[in-house]
């Protein structure tokens, strides 16, 4: 399944050794928070609450991808404070049934045509 790399800060990080790429999300919504990378091994969340779930806990994440609701079985593998009132969560997934595998390689194809990529406005 292609996934798209992320950006440029990420290069020569711990974040290179991932065996598989991330790609950029916009509008996937999580029952924890906003999604802001995605791959189909796991996501980053970001929140702007005091997560409940400890790191290395094991839960139910229910994801909206596409418009379409998906329940796949994820553990927080890290959890850390970025801003003021804002956390973000690595997580993996442990537990994908097809509908989740159908929606993740539908938003991977979206992604890679730049579906949602505005035409430009002519200069008047």
């Amino acid at each position: 399944m292609p996934f798209s790399n992320t950006s440029r800060s990420d290069k020569g990080s711990a974040r290179d050794s991932r065996s598989s790429s991330r790609t950029r999300c916009l509008g996937v919504r999580s029952s924890l928070g906003e999604v802001v990378d995605f791959s189909r091994l796991g996501a980053r969340v970001r929140t702007r609450s005091r997560p409940t779930i400890r790191k290395g806990q094991r839960f139910d994440l229910s994801l909206v991808v596409l418009g379409r609701k998906v329940s796949v079985g994820a553990r927080a593998t890290w959890i850390r404070k970025c801003a003021w009132r804002r956390w973000e969560i690595g997580l993996e997934f442990v537990s994908v049934g097809k509908e989740a595998s159908r929606s993740f390689q539908d938003l991977a194809r979206a992604e890679a045509i730049n579906e949602r990529v505005v035409p430009r406005r002519r200069a008047a």
